[in-house]
This record gives C-alpha cells, structure tokens and sequence, in this order.
C-alpha cells in the first residue's frame, strides 16, 4: 500500500471547493499508530510472528487520533474500509465511523460523525465520504479539532477534505508526549461502543490529555509473552495499562500475568504498570470476581516485594458502580455508560500514578 494510496495526495479544488489532504500532512499531528512511517498503513502493533488474532485485529484502526487546527467551516472524510466478521454486535457508527471532537485538550466535546451513507459495499469492503464538520458562520474562526479512527475496520485509504483557502495550524501540545500503553481485549478495543470517541482508551487521552496507544484485540488479548515484547519495545511510555483477563481463564491468567510484567519491566523498570482485573458480568457477583482480584494481588505483591514499587493493582469489579447490569449492552460488553464509568474509575486511579 506504502506510496500508493490516491488520498495520500493533495489535489486542487473538486466541483464542491473541498481540497483533500493527506493525515501525514503537516502541521496534523496523528497518533495511536506506533511506529507508522509516512505513507504507511494505518497498523497499531508492528512485528513479525505476533499470534493470529492480534496480526488480524492490529490493522484495525481503534485509537486512531488525527489532531488539528483550522478555520475552515466545512470538514468531510472519505475513506475506504476493510471489515472482519466478528460474533459481537458492534454499532455500525463505532465499527466504521469516524467521529469528530471540538476543542483544546482536556476540554473537547464530541460535534459531529460522518454517515454512512456507502459509495460501495461488497462483502467485507466499504468506501464513503462524509461530512463531520459544518457552519454557517460567514467569517472563518480558527478551531482546534480530533478525528477519531473507526474502531473495527481496517482504513485502506483516508482523505480528509476542507474548503479551499482554508488555514492550518499545528494543535495544542499534550501535558506528556509519552505514550500511555492499554492492552487488552475487545473491550480495550471498544467493542459496542456507539463512536470511537466513546471508548475507554480514547476517554482516557481526552481526560489526561496525554496520547494513548489502543493495543486491545478482539478475542486474542491473552497475555502472550512475544506481545509483551513488542510492547516493551514502545519507547518512553508513560504507563501500562493490562486489562486482559476476558479472554482468558483464572488458570491461564496466574500462569501469563507475571511473565508478561516482567518483560515489560526488563525494559521499563520505572514505569508505572496497572493492572486491572475483570469487570462484573450481568448475574455474577462480586465473590466470583474475587478469585480474578486476588491473582492480581498476589502478583502485585510479589513484585513489590522483590523491589518494584510501581507495580499496580485496580479491582475491575468496582468500575461499573453499584448497577453494574445496566452498563452491558451484550452478555459482557460496556455500553456507552459502561465505558463512561470505566475512563472515570480508570483516570482516578491512574492520575497518581502520573503525577
């Protein structure tokens, strides 16, 4: 795909005096892609011989952030879409929308999505162009903007269109530039969540106001240690956050957990590493979830005790509050209070440990 992709060019006006232009085009800042090169496609995890689930899901778009200023009163996106089957009943709109937000860092609001309204879709493929952004104002204000990435869709090709003459600047600075690193499974990766933007990690970016790395797949976030290397091999990231008890048992989890902590701290011995146990399913109780809780504990403790402070825990059966039943919208799944209650109790525990 590298060097080949019509979109990736900036073209004159079309019939309506929209120009399209490319993400990798300056001063927009893209993030979420971790070690993307220019051109490339949009991929979240790089490396050979990863398992099979994560090289299918890791050239899914979720996390995907395109960050940028300008005045002009019009913004539409076209792109064509590779999807993948999957058993969940993920929203259209968060599966292959992309979703855009107003404002500065740490005090953004969501303003627009692009319909679906499909120039073609056959079979697993899909192409459109939308509009996310319009006014009727008649002079041009400079607003600072962020387009999240579809969830669950591989982009194949992106442009993103403005009005001819419109002016760019780069966006607001983050408070950190380093990476916050969530991995985990389908949740992570926010299945069913109703827009990109309203997933957990992406919630997270916006409250921290920092960039975060979505490394959630589908059905395949089962703690192996040749993912923890190549997550260890991120550099300077500010935190870790595994969230991936799903999609494994108690047994697999006491057997993956340390392991995969200790690569990561091999590497990054002084950064902050959350661990999170499994969120309450409808119909099971806090007892159950307990067992979860207590493998986390105890290898909590037993980093702690050979000398790493910064190995955390969060019990993952508090997140959803006192009702957790009706923040599912399947049998295991947050709906969007779900993953609201999730970035809330999440961003409480990790401010300390950025601090």
């Amino acid at each position: 795909m590298k060097g080949d992709d019509p979109y990736m060019k900036v073209h004159a006006a079309d019939e309506r005096g929209i120009v399209w232009r490319s993400a990798d085009d300056s001063p927009f800042v893209l993030e979420g892609f971790y070690g993307r090169g220019k051109n490339e496609p949009f991929r979240r995890l790089s490396g050979d011989n990863l398992p099979p689930g994560v090289e299918a899901h890791c050239v899914q778009s979720a996390g995907g952030q395109l960050r940028f200023r300008t005045d002009s009163r019009r913004i539409l996106v076209r792109a064509s879409l590779r999807l993948r089957d999957n058993d969940a009943d993920i929203m259209s709109y968060g599966r292959l929308g992309f979703d855009l937000y107003l404002g500065a860092p740490g005090n953004s609001g969501f303003i627009g999505i692009s319909r679906l309204n499909f120039d073609s879709l056959s079979g697993w493929t899909a192409s459109y162009c939308a509009p996310v952004f319009q006014t009727a104002e008649p002079e041009a204000v400079m607003r600072e903007f962020t387009l999240y990435f579809p969830l669950y869709a591989q982009v194949e090709s992106f442009g993103i269109g403005f009005e001819q003459g419109a002016r760019f600047g780069t966006p607001t600075p983050r408070t950190d530039s380093r990476p916050l690193v969530c991995y985990g499974t389908s949740i992570t990766q926010g299945c069913c969540a109703s827009r990109p933007g309203v997933c957990y990690p992406n919630r997270l970016s916006r409250l921290l106001n920092r960039p975060v790395l979505n490394m959630g797949f589908a059905g395949s976030g089962r703690g192996e240690p040749e993912v923890a290397e190549r997550l260890a091999a991120i550099e300077s990231p500010c935190l870790y956050l595994l969230d991936y008890d799903p999609n494994t048992s108690l047994e697999e989890l006491e057997k993956t957990l340390g392991v995969f902590v200790r690569i990561l701290l091999e590497r990054h011995p002084d950064v902050p590493i959350l661990t999170v146990s499994k969120i309450l399913y409808p119909g099971e109780s806090a007892e159950q979830n307990r067992r979860w809780a207590a493998i986390h504990q105890k290898n909590r403790e037993r980093f702690r005790q050979a000398g790493f402070r910064n190995v955390h825990f969060l019990d993952g059966s508090t997140l959803l509050g006192a009702d957790p039943a009706e923040c599912i919208a399947d049998n295991c799944h947050p709906n969007d209070l779900g993953f609201y209650r999730m970035s809330e109790g999440l961003c409480s525990a990790l401010r300390p440990l950025l601090a």
